[in-house]
């Protein structure tokens, strides 16, 4: 079976075992040499997508913090001349690494992997990426501190940062603040919908805001899994 039959195969069925992952590594690994560090970065992402799709199972847990572990100290995405990191990889990683609460290995990859993203992505993938650790670490000042040092209008993951500005903000009691980055996010958001429309993931990142506000406005008891989900 090729790459791509397994590939497409593992993402119709959503279903993937630790022995079906190996025998894809082993794939990628005999065909490393042969495809394109564009390709090969893509197939890595690709199976990165696919346990995010799985049910939250210890299994899923394991294959998404482990072989990544595994993935990164081999230097597989680095292992040849002018190899960069694509920014939603990093991105993906990170997340893996928050999802299990992994904090070491996530500062560890911040700090050995950032300067090799993509040059145009590079500056603002990494501020965004300390910018999530120390907002999930609990340093909501130092998160800002980051997320200050880029302008991430029109920038990739921008929303990713809105979310973590109106967090922080919450978090150290900057109600007026927070505030006024939902009214800006929604403002954008009304603004694409009126252009090409929204897809599901800035659906569900108003709906956040609609909740968010009402949250703020009821005095309702926050719920940190809604947050953290759309971040």
């Amino acid at each position: 079976i090729s790459l791509t039959e397994l590939i497409k195969k593992t993402r119709e069925n959503k279903i993937i075992k630790c022995e079906e992952f190996k025998n894809i590594k082993i794939l990628i690994n005999k065909n490393e040499n042969s495809i394109g560090r564009e390709e090969l970065n893509f197939l890595y992402e690709e199976l990165i997508r696919i346990i995010y799709s799985l049910e939250n199972t210890n299994e899923k847990q394991f294959l998404k913090l482990n072989h990544l572990k595994e993935f990164f100290g081999k230097n597989y995405f680095i292992s040849r001349d002018s190899s960069d990191i694509d920014a939603s990889l990093f991105r993906l990683t990170l997340l893996a690494c928050f999802d299990v609460k992994d904090f070491d290995f996530a500062k560890l990859f911040l700090d050995e992997y950032s300067k090799f993203i993509t040059l145009t992505q590079r500056d603002a993938m990494t501020n965004l990426g300390y910018a999530f650790y120390y907002n999930r670490k609990g340093d909501f000042d130092k998160s800002l501190l980051y997320l200050n040092k880029t302008d991430f209008v029109k920038q990739i993951f921008e929303y990713d940062a809105r979310i973590l500005f109106i967090r922080n903000f919450y978090e150290l009691n900057y109600i007026d603040s927070s505030l006024e980055q939902v009214k800006n996010f929604k403002t954008l958001l009304s603004k694409k919908e009126k252009k090409a429309g929204l897809t599901i993931s800035e659906e569900a990142h108003r709906n956040f805001l609609t909740y968010f506000e009402k949250f703020i406005k009821d005095s309702e008891k926050f719920d940190e899994e809604s947050i953290m989900f759309y971040i």
